[in-house]
Parts: C-alpha cells; sequence; structure tokens
C-alpha cells in the first residue's frame, strides 16, 4: 500500500471525566406514577436534600426529555415500570428489567448524555420497587461518604439469580484459547465472546472482565481489522456491532 492508499486512522479527543452534582437546582427525579414508585421518588428526593440541602424536583416518567433540563436526572425503575428507564435499554445504555439484576438486587448506573439534550443520567435500578428502594438507600449512603458529586458508577448488587447471571459469562475470564476461539473459521464467536467479557462487566460490576475485554478487543483489531493474517481469511462479522454496543 503506498502512501496515498494508507488509511489514517482518526485520533478521537478524550471526554471530559464524567461528574454528577446532585446539589445543583437543575437535578431532577424521574420515577413511575404508581404508589410505590412515588415513595421511592420521595425517599430518594430526602437522600439527596439531607446531604446537598437541595431538594430534587420530581417528574413522571412521561416526561418529555427536553422538559428535564440541564439534570443530572435521577431515573428510578427498569424496563417494564418506567419508560425513561424502557429508552434507556431500547438504546442500548442500560439493561434493568424484571430478571436483571433480579429481585433483591440493585444497580447504581451513570449514563453520558443518553438523551441528546446535555443532561447525564444516574439511573437508581432493580427488577421491583424494593430494588430500586434498595437502590436508593444505596446513594443516600455514597452521598455521605463522598458529597453531593458522582463520577462514573456502575454499582451493581445481583439478587436472587446471581448464580445464572455470573455463569452467563464467567468462563471469559479465563485465558483459555479453546473457549476464545481466536483464529480459524471459528472467530465470529471469537467477536461475540470480547463482548459478552463487556457485558460480563457491565452485568456484574466485576471489574476483573474489563482488562480481558480491553486485551481481546486490541487483538481482534490488530489481527482482524489492521493486518490481517494470511493464513486464514478474515472473519469480521455482524457479531462486530455487539462489541460497539458494549464500548
Amino acid at each position: 500500500m503506498n502512501a496515498t492508499n494508507r488509511i489514517v486512522t482518526p485520533v478521537l479527543p478524550a471526554l471530559d471525566p464524567l461528574v454528577l452534582d446532585l446539589g445543583v437546582a437543575s437535578s431532577v427525579i424521574v420515577a413511575p406514577q404508581t404508589g410505590q414508585y412515588r415513595d421511592v421518588a420521595q425517599q430518594c428526593a430526602d437522600a439527596v436534600a439531607a446531604v446537598t440541602g437541595a431538594r430534587p424536583r420530581i417528574e413522571a416518567d412521561n416526561a418529555a426529555p427536553a422538559s428535564l433540563g440541564a439534570g443530572p436526572v435521577i431515573a428510578l425503575g427498569n424496563l417494564m415500570a418506567s419508560r425513561l428507564v424502557r429508552r434507556l435499554y431500547l438504546d442500548a445504555y442500560d439493561f434493568t428489567d424484571f430478571g436483571w439484576p433480579s429481585r433483591g438486587g440493585s444497580v447504581i448506573r451513570t449514563v453520558r448524555d443518553p438523551l441528546g439534550t446535555g443532561a447525564d443520567v444516574l439511573l437508581l435500578g432493580g427488577s421491583d420497587p424494593s430494588g430500586v428502594s434498595d437502590a436508593v438507600t444505596r446513594l443516600g449512603g455514597l452521598l455521605k461518604d463522598q458529597g453531593a458529586t458522582l463520577g462514573y458508577r456502575n454499582d451493581i448488587v445481583l439478587g436472587d439469580l446471581a448464580g445464572e447471571i455470573h455463569s452467563y459469562t464467567e468462563r471469559l475470564l479465563s485465558d483459555d484459547d479453546a473457549i476464545w476461539n481466536r483464529v480459524g473459521e471459528s472467530s465470529w464467536r471469537y467477536e461475540k465472546h470480547i463482548a459478552l467479557a463487556g457485558l460480563g462487566y457491565l452485568r456484574t460490576g466485576d471489574e476483573a472482565y474489563l482488562p480481558r475485554f480491553l486485551d481481546e478487543f486490541r487483538q481482534f483489531a490488530k489481527s482482524d481489522l489492521r493486518n490481517p493474517r494470511a493464513d486464514f481469511p478474515p472473519q469480521v462479522h455482524g457479531f462486530f456491532h455487539l462489541m460497539l454496543l458494549v464500548w
């Protein structure tokens, strides 16, 4: 390949650190308007006000994104209960539903500007209202420990399906080539496994998945994208989009 045909990989600018200040006047809680979730929303407002002195306003889960303002937006619920959380689910920013983190589990997750309005989102999720209430309680503890400002969070407590959730991806913590299928015709599965390693982190919060995901992603980019090997055909496939979703 000569200089005129050389592919130049663009350098993406580094993102500013994710910072959510829950003490600002624009902070808002978005919750389903059922009895249980109304109570959890009040619990959340109390927890924030106890630390910041400012009580976030509470909006219904069907509020138009533009009406929520600059945020941060605290989203309560799961796919089935909240229209806002359903949007996060369908846009691949989150996957809280009746089965994950499962009954008795809860999740605290930050999402950078998922609505395209400039407002960052703090998801307090669970598979039922009790789990969401537990997420609120955990948030209150975080705020008491470190103040009103939060950075990136992916804090997960799994519930009664923890064993099944772990078993779905935990084999990928291994470096066993027989599991990974790094080369050959089966390397389509390699792409899927890279994505599943990233998903393992997102679903369990176990940071041991992160170096595996990153190392395998780099190896795939080197061997299949930038410098394809001569001893087997490149295997870039539709599974590649799964890696991008996780990224």
